[in-house]
């Protein structure tokens, strides 16, 4: 059996929490041709912090999926560019036959 896997990565250096991870979410299904995601990892610099709820939001609603991860740090690297010490969120979405993946929270 042959399975197919769609996969693309965004990045974006807005300062707004919300249009960086709109744009880097659709940049990421443009890039592998989807238009719904089936999981979705995200990266996002730490001056995005105060905003992961609104990141965690943004990316299943811009991407369709149910399916997410994700984590904040000093840096993110995507799209062939690392961004430090400055806003950043990258995304990677995907879709595969074949391929089931859950979701959960883990404590702080």
């Amino acid at each position: 059996m042959q399975r197919k896997v769609k996969v693309g990565v965004g990045l974006s250096t807005d300062a707004d929490t919300n249009l960086a991870a709109r744009k880097a979410t659709g940049d990421a299904l443009a890039q592998a041709h989807l238009k719904r995601a089936d999981w979705a990892v995200c990266f996002f610099t730490s001056s995005h912090l105060h905003r992961a709820d609104a990141i965690h939001a943004t990316v299943l609603e811009t991407s369709g999926c149910l399916s997410f991860s994700g984590c904040s740090a000093m840096g993110v690297i995507g799209a062939g560019r690392e961004v430090e010490r400055k806003p950043g969120v990258a995304v990677m979405v995907g879709s595969a036959s074949g391929f089931a993946s859950k979701s959960a929270l883990l404590p702080e």
